[in-house]
Parts: C-alpha cells; structure tokens; sequence
C-alpha cells in the first residue's frame, strides 16, 4: 500500500474518499430516508455498483424528495 500510495498519492485519496461518501450514504440511507426496505436495497446496490455515480444521484434525488415532500 505504501509503494502505491508512494506512486499515486491522488488516486489513492480519491478511492478513499470515495468509499467514504459511500459509507456515508448508506449511513443516510439506513438511518435518515424515508425510503422503504425495497428502495433502501436498491439504493444500497446502486450505491455500491456505481461508485461515483451512486452517491451523487443518491443525494440528488434525496433533495429533490425532501422538497416536494415524498
């Protein structure tokens, strides 16, 4: 890890801090939704499956439920 991180420093943080929002997410997911046990599950696989993507679309459609109110 070190001689990887050693070669690649940025891409090093990045995979971190991605798995990080993801860990987040899912915290989110689990704990704050409104979801129900069937979205939370697809949403966890797509949190996971589409490792930039997931989040972001995640987040998005969070807001945009909370602001209409679903």
């Amino acid at each position: 890890m070190e001689q990887l991180f050693a070669q690649y420093p940025l891409v090093v943080i990045l995979i971190l801090a991605n798995y990080l929002v993801v860990l987040l997410s899912i915290f989110h997911l689990i704990f704050r939704s409104h979801y129900t046990l069937t979205q939370r599950l697809n949403w966890m696989v797509l949190l996971w499956i589409l490792p930039v993507f997931g989040p972001v679309t995640y987040w998005y459609f969070w807001q945009k439920g909370k602001k209409t109110g679903n």
